[in-house]
């Protein structure tokens, strides 16, 4: 799959407009879907995806923990949240990103890890806790710099550097493991607000836990970052192939 083909995608539905009365609210339903029951999955949880369909949707899910419903609010927030920072201009940085974290972990007032875990699923060690700070700044400072990404496509504000973009926020995150809890749900929340404020929609990661997680530890090991790049655009197609028959 190339990145053409999700341009051209992009343009099949954005020639739809104006989109018919009651799109909207199914493209957004679809998009907090797409955001909770692939990161739940991630995340190891075993809600299915008509389980989160119904909560989407307003419902309970008999069985399902409390965590879980709770767990789905949040993702919703989430997307209330990029919105408003989309509609503000307001791009992520260190701070920005905190206001993230807030969200997806319900802590009023996160503070940086003061441990250095071992991470045995990623087989890894992230940096020491004093070092932190200085490395989420770099984060940005990177990627506004740095040819890793500028160099393969230019300016990064195209399309394409903005689903590069995403792809080494997350990794970048992930490395740095800033948080004790929700580091990895961070770095994937990190690499979704990049695609909405690119104007993309919600990616569905769908990858296995165990792939998602040997992708990461590969990265980790080699440093050739980017490890969900074709994920995402195999989300992105998948996505947009999913809009375009909600318009049908």
């Amino acid at each position: 799959m190339r990145y053409v083909d999700i341009i051209q995608k992009r343009r099949m539905f954005e020639e739809r407009k104006p989109f018919p009365e009651g799109f909207r609210q199914k493209a957004s339903k679809l998009n907090l879907f797409d955001f909770a029951y692939y990161d739940l999955r991630l995340n190891g949880s075993n809600l299915t995806a008509e389980g989160v369909w119904r909560i989407v949707n307003g419902g309970m899910v008999p069985g399902a923990s409390v965590q879980d419903h709770a767990a789905v609010s949040r993702y919703r927030a989430l997307l209330e949240l990029f919105a408003d920072m989309i509609g503000m201009k307001i791009s992520l940085d260190e701070r920005q990103l905190t206001r993230v974290y807030a969200t997806l972990s319900d802590e009023p007032e996160p503070k940086y890890r003061i441990g250095t875990p071992i991470l045995y699923h990623l087989d890894y060690t992230p940096p020491l806790p004093e070092d932190i700070r200085d490395l989420m700044r770099a984060i940005f400072r990177s990627l506004s710099e740095d040819p890793a990404m500028l160099g393969k496509y230019g300016a990064h504000s195209d399309s394409k550097n903005a689903i590069r973009r995403a792809a080494l926020m997350h990794d970048r995150i992930i490395c740095v493991y800033p948080y004790d809890r929700c580091s990895e749900g961070l770095a994937r929340a990190a690499l979704q607000f990049e695609l909405i404020s690119a104007g993309f929609p919600i990616a569905p990661l769908d990858i296995p836990e165990t792939e998602y997680n040997n992708r990461i530890a590969k990265a980790l090991r080699s440093g050739d970052e980017g490890a969900l790049e074709e994920i995402i655009i195999a989300g992105l197609d998948k996505k947009y192939d999913n809009l375009l028959k909600l318009l049908d």
